[in-house]
Formats: C-alpha cells, sequence, structure tokens
C-alpha cells in the first residue's frame, strides 16, 4: 500500500522503488554463466541410471555382466555399493527423511518403493555408451501391490510398503506395520463445548494433488576425487552445506574430506536440498579414479526427484452468529511418497495459527505411499493448509451474509499470541494486507456482467 508520503520518499532510498541490476544479469544472459550440466572435467567420465519400471517390486536379481563387458563401460555399482548408515539421523531441508530411508532413496537396497527408483549406476567414456550399458543390465522383479494414494494407504487391510514402519505419537508407537509413519495432535480448550456453542457449523473435505516445483534445470552433478582422497563435487543446490553433510553422513566421509561447490542453480524453490545423483557420481568416481559426470533428463526429473505432498483434509469450523470462530477440527493427511516425512508439522502451524481459535483440535497423519518422496515447495505445506481454512471461511462468510475480509478481520490472531506449537506469532503483516484489500478497487468496484 503506498500513499503520497510514500512516493514522495522513495527518492530518498537507494534501493526501495527503484530498478536495480540483477549481479548475474550479464554472465546469465550472455551464456558464461556455468550451470551444472556445464562443468566437464579432464578426463570425465559419463553416469547413467537403470530405474524401476514398476511404482513396488522386489528385486530377485540383477545381472550386469554384459553391460561390464559392453567397451567403454568402466564402472557399476548397485545398492551393495552403498555403506551401510553408522549412526541414527535425519538429512534434508525443509522436509526430513530418516538416513537409512535416504540410503534407500539413493539406490535400491532389495526393493524399489516408486517408479523411477534407482537400481544401477554405469559409468563410461560417454553418455551414449553409459546409456546402451543401462539397456544391458537384466533386473528380475517380484511385483508387489501398489498403494496409490494416501487413501488406500489409510484404508483398512491396505498393503504395507514398509514392515518397519509403526504408527509413532501421542507418546506412543503403533505394534502393527502401518503406511501411517507419524500420528500429530494439536488440542487446545474443549472442542465439543466450542460446536456446541455455534450458532453455525460448516465442514467439508479437501484435497490436493502431487505438484512438482517444475524447475526449469534437471538436476546435474559432477564429482571428482584427487590423489590425496579429497573429493570435489560441483552440483545444482539450494544448500550446499546440507549436500555436505548428506554426503559424508550417507558415505562416511569426514567433512574435512570433501568440497561441494554450488554451480548456478535454474531453479529449485526447495526441490533442490537433497541429495538424488551426488552420491553415485561419488561412488563412481571412487571407483574409477576419474571425474563423473550425471544429468537427469526431464523425464527423470519429474519421476525421481521430489515434488510436494499431495493432501487430503477433512475440516469442520463454528462460528458465533457475530462470526467468531468457536472451533476448529481438521484431520489432515498428508502424502510422504515412498518414505516417512512430509511438512505435516508445518500444516498444523501454517493454517491455524493467524486466526483466534479458542477450541480446536488437529489430527496429522504422515501418510506413505508409492509416489516419489516429498521435498519443499515453497513454503511447504503452507497451501495445503490454507486451502480448506479459507474456502470454509469465505462459506460462513456467504452464510452470514457478511464481507469475507471484514469476517477474517473479526477473526484475526494480535501478534505475541500464542501460534498452535505455543510460540509467540511474529508479526506478519496480514491485517495491513487485508485492510489494503479492503479498500482497493478490485475489491470494492461490482463485478463485471455476467462473471
Amino acid at each position: 500500500m503506498t500513499d503520497q508520503t510514500d512516493s514522495g520518499r522513495r527518492d530518498e532510498y537507494r534501493f526501495i522503488g527503484k530498478d536495480v541490476t540483477r549481479i548475474d544479469a550479464g554472465v546469465r544472459t550472455t551464456g558464461q554463466a556455468e550451470f551444472a550440466a556445464d562443468i566437464t572435467r579432464p578426463a570425465t567420465l559419463f553416469g547413467k541410471v537403470v530405474r524401476s519400471p514398476h511404482a513396488h517390486a522386489r528385486i530377485r536379481s540383477i545381472d550386469t555382466s554384459k553391460a561390464a563387458a559392453h567397451p567403454g563401460v568402466k564402472a557399476i555399482i548397485t545398492g551393495a555399493d552403498m555403506p551401510a548408515i553408522e549412526q541414527a539421523g535425519s538429512a534434508g531441508g525443509e522436509v526430513l527423511v530418516d538416513l537409512n530411508d535416504l540410503r534407500d532413496k539413493v539406490l535400491a537396497q532389495g526393493k524399489v518403493n516408486w517408479q523411477g527408483h534407482p537400481i544401477v549406476v554405469v559409468a563410461a567414456t560417454t553418455a551414449n555408451i553409459a546409456d546402451e550399458a543401462t539397456r544391458l543390465i537384466a533386473v528380475d522383479y517380484e511385483l508387489l501391490p501398489i498403494v496409490e494414494d494416501i487413501r488406500q494407504a489409510i484404508a483398512p487391510g491396505a498393503p504395507v510398503i514398509h514392515e518397519k514402519v509403526r504408527t509413532k505419537g501421542l507418546g506412543d508407537e503403533g505394534n502393527m506395520p502401518s503406511n501411517i509413519a507419524v500420528h500429530m495432535v494439536v488440542e487446545r480448550g474443549n472442542i465439543e463445548d466450542g460446536f456446541r456453542g455455534s450458532d453455525l457449523v460448516v465442514e467439508h473435505e479437501f484435497s490436493t494433488p502431487v505438484v512438482h516445483q517444475g524447475y526449469l534445470e534437471p538436476h546435474a552433478t559432477t564429482a571428482e576425487v584427487d590423489s590425496n582422497g579429497h573429493a570435489t563435487v560441483w552440483t545444482t543446490t539450494q544448500g550446499a552445506f546440507g549436500i555436505k553433510a548428506q554426503l559424508c553422513s550417507l558415505l562416511g566421509i569426514a567433512q574435512p574430506d570433501v568440497t561441494v561447490i554450488p554451480t548456478e542453480i535454474g531453479g529449485g524453490f526447495g526441490g533442490k536440498n537433497t541429495v538424488f545423483l551426488e552420491p553415485l557420481a561419488l561412488l563412481l568416481a571412487r571407483k574409477t579414479g576419474q571425474a563423473v559426470k550425471m544429468v537427469m533428463s526431464r523425464e527423470e526429473t519429474l519421476k525421481a526427484t521430489g515434488p510436494t505432498s499431495a493432501s487430503l483434509t477433512k475440516t469442520k469450523i463454528g462460528v458465533s452468529r457475530d462470526g467468531l470462530i468457536r472451533a476448529v477440527k481438521s484431520e489432515i493427511y498428508m502424502d510422504a511418497g515412498a518414505y516417512p516425512g512430509s511438512s505435516g508439522g508445518i500444516v498444523t502451524l501454517v493454517g491455524y495459527s493467524y486466526y483466534k481459535i479458542p477450541n480446536i483440535r488437529l489430527d496429522a497423519y504422515d501418510v506413505i505411499t508409492n509416489k516419489p518422496h516429498v521435498n519443499a515447495y515453497r513454503a511447504p505445506g503452507g497451501p495445503m493448509a490454507s486451502f480448506p481454512i479459507e474456502s470454509l471461511m469465505d462459506e460462513i462468510a456467504e452464510q452470514l451474509g457478511v464481507d469475507p475480509v471484514d469476517l477474517r478481520l473479526k477473526n484475526l490472531q494480535p501478534d505475541g499470541e500464542l501460534m498452535t506449537n505455543d510460540v509467540a506469532m511474529p508479526p506478519i503483516g496480514m491485517r495491513r494486507m487485508l485492510e489494503a484489500v479492503k479498500v482497493h478497487p478490485a475489491w470494492t468496484s461490482p463485478a463485471p456482467a455476467g462473471r
């Protein structure tokens, strides 16, 4: 929102209200910028991945003999070449995954859990030879039942993807294998009293699909190990130190013995904080003594990297006659993909903290399906949380015959009040934003006829 005072002060500012040249504009527009796929070291080999055509299957056997004999092939690795994890832990960016699950995700350990799961990796003198060699590898599968979505995963008698997974939550752990990895509960006040004291109650079910970040640049990396054993990895990433930590944990490398160099990045949006190709390229570089370069195709990027979660939410809101929220109840199911770890915890915070809700009960579930494990995507969990709440707020405003903006302003949580995680609400500017909307012509002008 601007006024004459703001406009008149713009000349005092060095950057605000002025055109500012991007630091990287020159190298990008002239083609001088080096992206990960542009990196080529002396005597570079090229790596290619054999990926599962099945969403869920046990690997009976892998025959690499023909590929190994193919001229130009220098090395082949399978899940057996991934070192065991020495200590428990998690890794990732805003969305975490257990280290043992990350190991399995990088290179399948006896079973594939989504279509596109890496099984075998080949290094050869050219990309074409590596590609030819992948087609010479024979993998025998025992097909397993597929869990396609949240509804199927949580249904009674659903096929269980991981026998080791028990539902964690409420200070306890389930005693039976389950596709629900975590059950989180947020509760405040008395939900039954809140709904009994409500004059209007609205309730609906909402769902959102899996969405990929859609960055223009596919994943790419080059790894090299020098004569002293020091590894250097060039990669497209949003978090070089996170990638380094994951490489050290997965491959048993001391922190001083690896350098990760982030190249120019052609988009990430949360999806490039987790290793995919980096451990594979580094294992091949160690095995061959040569630099190894790997670049995903667009198809591989969409099939084998981490999109955002699908979600299923059942939300109920009760309000008084004057529009004050009395109670909110939500069941939130977040699709984590093939391994535990979604943004369920963020969902319970983001969508339910900026309104005053005296009585609330949130049940959030981390659900495993036979899809790629999820990554962050621009405020992970935020859209899935706000979509149900804001949709119901619009419906409440319509049923009460009040302005939707006024309804929201009436229910806003003051700065400093406790959010659902019992942390003080920081200033987020929502009141100022809504007040600006309320007087903007886009809100005050009548809609065009026929719309």
